[in-house]
Formats: structure tokens, C-alpha cells, sequence
């Protein structure tokens, strides 16, 4: 298959008036550790690490070393350095048996752990002959298709002469690649087809401006809409990185829902754009991602269903479960659904506290040293069934009537550790880096043209009280720079003085403070309970470690009766430094940290954050 933006291009090529080469992938090398030149084939990975432009805005690098069994894996990352230390503590002995669905399975959990929406291409390489594998074309078919957050697998394999001989399968790498094999005569030259398939993926991967997205779509360069072709998917419309161009990228909803445009998220079929009552007083099937499974719609309430062993596939067409050698799902027992198998995949959440949160749950992926363990949200509206495996309750417990996970744990928390742009929360929030901002001593340096972009908290409802807390030092004197900026929250400095704001459900409500000037450390904190505006403006000593001074921001009531003002729900990323769409000049100095708290009842004060 060829690398492209996944569905919505050939949908919608018709509709599109201008494209631009960007390179921007997660790549991971799968490694036949029975290679008798493997030494060659880690030092052309080692050397294309070190040449290749990574980042968190370009091409990370992942790797699984297999036989017929994963013998070791590093994770998919864009540090340089730890890997290359990865790389080299993971030399390991050569293996004897090899089965390619090994790798294969392996790349694909290092892919849906990041889950990152950006192209997906495993690189194969090998130099050996592989056990013969009846159904290894629906393995890998399977596999290229079902990874979460909407994007496919493409798959490159590398077939190593060894000693001027072939000895892999060439038919088998073209069944794994679909047309993407490739014959290399020496492990010598690997390397340089490594940069040459990075090459394709950045020439393949087009970014485009259409009337699929336009500004009317958009909020502080972030908006969601209906794909018109699919409603299991939907198109994801961003501003490029300071440019007028709109990028679209098609995503898919997770297995068995469907896009509401309203809500902005995917929902159960009877709450979706395409429903037209198919399952009002009657029962309607449809088919799941997996080919053994089935989700079932009977007046409106969906549950899901698994086939009988005797008859292990859906068919989307029938709607039935047919007889066939193609499906290696398994879930069923006796004709009726066995749920044991999905246990141990998808687990209710308990939080810190031991308290059950109904609407989200565990999903428990990969072996050994490839396992984790993410925690996912139930689709607005429903709870997780832990007897069914899904988020088939309707109605019942509702996600605000929960406990927090630690009522004043960080939503997200970046700190800049090691150098590196990671939220350390139990979020994990995707950060994307624009510019890039550098990162050095564990601080960031905006230049006033480089941002941080959390695609996160767009359309996000802020459950209150909301607090956040930045610590900086501005380098410019410009006023009003926007040092944290969302549609709905935001904080800004300069020339001595900081504001805080937030636009609610009734309108927007500021308040400032003066505070110390240019190349001076600061803290500060805005807090919003629905009622009232508050903060504080703490100023830090040279090296912004010990509080020197604390000032509080004038206190600003929104709510005079005492009702609850939600902060307005808007498109658009938390965006750290220079802005798309704002009102504010961009941020230009240092930015040690940023933490932010959603919902923290214990805590009831900006100057207790």
C-alpha cells in the first residue's frame, strides 16, 4: 500500500486545492535477530537515528528484534540519544526460528501504545528464511488495518543478501509489504534505504488546504467534522504551524461507534448522524473491527457479540456468522458469548482511592516487554460493562457524579525533565513541539515564532474548579504575551504585568496584577471555580527555585447568584507560546513549568496551588 493521508485524500481528492510536502511519521524497524550480519543492520539503524531529522513534529523511531518469539523492543520516541542507548543494549544473540507475524504483532502494539495520529510504517529487515505461515496475508492484513486512532500500518520489508545469496522468501516479503519489497544486495546498503523510505513517507505524506476544512471550521486553528463518506470516521481540521494553510487528517472512531457532529465525539449508533432508526423496536447488526465480533442494536440499546466457534466470522453483508478459515478471532464458547478472553484486555478502572469510575477503563496491550496498560474514556453518555467489555450502560452513573483520581493530581504537568517535552501526568497528553521550541537546562526557550500545541484540551469541557499554574521569565518587553492561550482560558505578560482570563458560558472576565519586569522569574496562578476569577503573582529568585514575593490577582465574581458559569467549550488547542488565531503577541523568553487541575474539591485557593 502506499502511504497517503488514509481515507479522506481519495474521498475528497476533488476537493483539493493546494499541497505541501511535511514529514511527520513514527516509523519502527522490525529486526530479524537471526541475521548472521545483524551487527551491520543495527549500525545502519544506529547511523540513520543520528542523520535522520527527529522530533516530536517529524519522524520517531521505534524497534522489536524478533525470531519467533519478541527477544527485546524500544519504545517509539524522538530522544536521540536514549535510542541509540537502547540500540546498543539490545545487540543480542542471533535466533534460529523465525515467524514474520512476530514482528509484525510487535510493531503494531508499539504503534497503538503511542497511539499518535500521524502516519504508521513498520520496516522489516531481514537476510533468513521464515517458517511457512498458512494464513500469514490475513494475519498482516488484519494487523495493517486494526490499529487504534484511525490511522493504518504501512509495512516496507528489506530483504538482505547474505553472501551474494537470497536466502528469504521474496514472495512472503511481498505478501507483508504489498509492493513495498525491496531487494538490498548487501547489509551494507541498508542504511540507505532506511533514508529512502523516510523519504517517501515525507514525499507521500501530503498536507493539504480544501474546501474540506475552512476557517468557519475552526477555533484557535483546531476543528472537528463529519467525514461525508464514512460515519464511523471523522476529520480532524488544524492550522499548519504559522501559516494560513488548513490541514485535515481522517480519523476513526473506536470499534462499534459513530461521529455525532454536535456532541464533536463518537457515540453508540442510535446517538449518531447516520442513524435513521434502524434498530427503533427492532434488532440491526453491524460488524466490529474484528471479524469474529459483532455489535448488536436492539431498541436503541447496542450490545456487543462474538460468533460460535463453528462459525467464527461476521459477515457485514449477511449479517450473519459464516463458516471460515480467514477469522482467527476467538471469543466465543457454547454459541454464547465468553467474555474471560476480553477480561483480560479490558478492566474496569479503579482509581487511587479504590473508587470505581464508571466511565473509563483499562485496556491492558501487548506481552513482556512490549505491555502496558491505558486508560480510555467511554463515549459521552455511557459507562463501562465490565461483564460485556464495553461502554454499554447508558445513563446510569454520570462521570461528573464520580470521584477524581487523587482530587488534586495534575490533568497535565509539564516540567521539561531530562530535556524532554513530556506531560508527566496520568494524562500522558500528546504535546506537539512547532518551531521547534528548544529545550536546555529543563527549561523551554520560545523565540516568539515557536510554540507547544496540546491538541488535548480542544473542545474539552473544563470540569470546575480549574486551576493552572505556569512558572516563566519573560526576555522581551512587550506586553500582553501570551504565555498559555486556549479559546476559553488563558494567561498573559509583559511589561511588568500579568492577566488572567477566561471566557465562560455568559461571557469573558479578566483580572491583572503587577508583578516584576523583564528577565525576572515568575509564578503564576489562575483559579476559577464557576463563581469567581482569582489568582496569584508569586516573584521567584534568579534561579526561579525559592518564592521571593506573592501578590494576589484582584478576585473578579462572575456568578452573582451564586449558579455555577461553565467555562465555554470552544475548538481549539492549549497553546504555550506563539499563538494560531489569538488576540495576543506571541510569548518570547523561558518556561520552566505548567501544571493544570481539573475538578480539585480539596483544594479551594490559587494561593494553596
Amino acid at each position: 500500500m502506499k502511504l497517503h493521508l488514509s481515507l479522506t485524500v481519495a474521498i475528497l481528492a476533488s476537493l483539493i486545492q493546494y499541497s505541501k510536502q511535511q514529514c511527520i511519521a513514527d516509523m519502527v524497524f522490525m529486526i530479524d535477530s537471526s541475521i548472521n550480519t545483524v551487527d551491520n543492520v543495527y549500525n545502519a539503524l544506529d547511523s540513520f537515528i543520528t542523520r535522520q531529522p527527529i522530533s516530536s513534529s517529524e519522524i520517531r523511531v521505534g524497534a522489536v528484534f524478533f525470531s519467533d518469539q519478541v527477544i527485546g523492543s524500544i519504545p517509539i520516541s524522538d530522544n536521540v540519544d536514549n535510542l541509540r542507548r537502547q540500540l546498543s543494549n539490545n545487540r543480542i544473540p542471533l535466533g534460529s526460528r523465525l515467524r514474520y507475524s512476530v514482528g509484525i504483532r510487535a510493531a503494531n502494539t508499539l504503534f497503538n501504545i503511542e497511539n499518535r495520529f500521524v502516519p504508521r510504517v513498520a520496516v522489516l529487515v531481514t537476510s533468513s528464511q521464515a517458517e511457512y505461515e498458512s494464513n500469514l496475508f490475513d494475519i498482516v492484513s488484519q494487523l495493517k488495518s486494526s490499529n487504534i486512532g484511525g490511522r493504518s500500518m504501512t509495512v516496507y520489508s528489506l530483504g538482505v543478501a547474505r553472501n551474494n545469496l537470497q536466502n528469504y522468501n521474496l514472495n512472503e516479503l511481498n505478501i507483508i509489504a504489498t509492493g513495498n519489497a525491496i531487494q538490498v544486495s548487501s547489509s551494507v546498503n541498508v542504511r540507505a534505504e532506511f533514508e529512502r523510505i523516510a523519504s517517501t513517507v515525507c514525499s507521500n505524506n501530503v498536507v493539504t488546504t480544501a474546501p474540506v476544512c475552512s476557517d468557519f471550521d475552526l477555533q484557535n486553528g483546531v476543528g472537528y467534522k463529519a467525514n461525508p463518506k464514512d460515519c464511523k470516521r471523522f476529520i480532524q481540521c488544524e492550522k499548519e504551524a504559522f501559516s494560513t494553510n488548513i490541514i485535515y487528517n481522517d480519523m476513526a472512531c473506536n470499534d462499534g461507534l459513530f461521529w455525532n457532529q454536535e456532541l464533536k465525539n463518537c457515540v453508540h449508533f442510535p446517538g449518531s448522524d447516520c442513524y435513521r432508526g434502524e434498530c427503533d423496536g427492532t434488532t440491526y447488526l453491524y460488524g466490529s473491527v474484528k471479524c469474529g465480533a459483532y455489535f448488536n442494536c436492539t431498541n436503541g440499546v447496542v450490545n456487543s457479540g462474538c460468533c460460535p466457534e463453528s462459525a467464527p466470522e461476521f459477515d457485514s453483508v449477511t449479517k450473519k456468522c459464516i463458516v471460515s478459515s480467514n477469522c482467527i478471532f476467538q471469543c466465543t464458547l457454547n454459541n454464547k458469548i465468553s467474555y474471560a478472553a476480553c477480561q483480560e484486555t479490558f478492566k474496569i478502572y479503579r482509581m487511587p482511592n479504590d473508587v470505581i469510575d464508571p466511565c473509563r477503563y483499562e485496556v491492558h496491550e501487548g506481552e513482556g516487554l512490549t505491555k502496558s496498560v491505558k486508560v480510555m474514556h467511554c463515549a459521552a453518555g455511557t459507562n463501562f460493562n465490565p461483564s460485556k467489555c464495553d461502554c454499554s450502560i447508558r445513563n446510569k452513573d454520570p462521570c461528573t457524579g464520580s470521584t477524581p483520581v487523587n482530587p488534586c493530581s495534575e490533568d497535565f504537568y509539564l516540567n521539561f525533565t531530562d530535556d524532554r517535552i513530556l506531560d508527566n501526568s496520568v494524562s500522558k497528553a500528546w504535546i506537539r513541539n512547532e518551531g521547534p521550541v528548544s529545550v536546555s537546562g529543563e527549561r523551554a526557550t520560545f523565540d516568539g515564532t515557536t510554540r507547544l500545541a496540546v491538541l488535548r484540551y480542544s473542545n474539552i469541557d473544563f470540569v470546575l474548579p480549574l486551576a493552572i499554574k505556569v512558572k516563566f521569565r519573560e526576555t522581551s518587553s512587550q506586553s500582553n504575551m501570551a504565555v498559555l492561550y486556549t479559546p476559553s482560558v488563558y494567561i498573559t505578560a509583559g511589561n511588568g504585568r500579568v492577566t488572567i482570563g477566561v471566557e465562560t458560558v455568559i461571557g469573558g472576565y479578566n483580572s491583572s496584577a503587577a508583578t516584576v519586569g523583564t528577565n525576572q522569574w515568575k509564578e503564576v496562578v489562575l483559579y476559577y471555580d464557576g463563581t469567581t476569577l482569582s489568582g496569584v503573582v508569586r516573584s521567584l529568585d534568579f534561579n526561579g527555585f525559592n518564592i521571593i514575593s506573592s501578590t494576589p490577582i484582584p478576585t473578579k465574581t462572575v456568578s452573582f447568584d451564586d449558579t455555577v458559569k461553565k467555562i465555554q467549550t470552544a475548538d481549539g488547542a492549549l497553546q504555550i507560546g506563539s499563538l494560531i488565531g489569538g488576540n495576543y503577541p506571541a510569548f518570547v523568553g523561558d518556561i520552566d513549568e505548567v501544571k493544570l487541575w481539573k475538578g480539585c474539591q480539596v483544594v479551594r485557593r490559587p494561593e494553596d496551588f
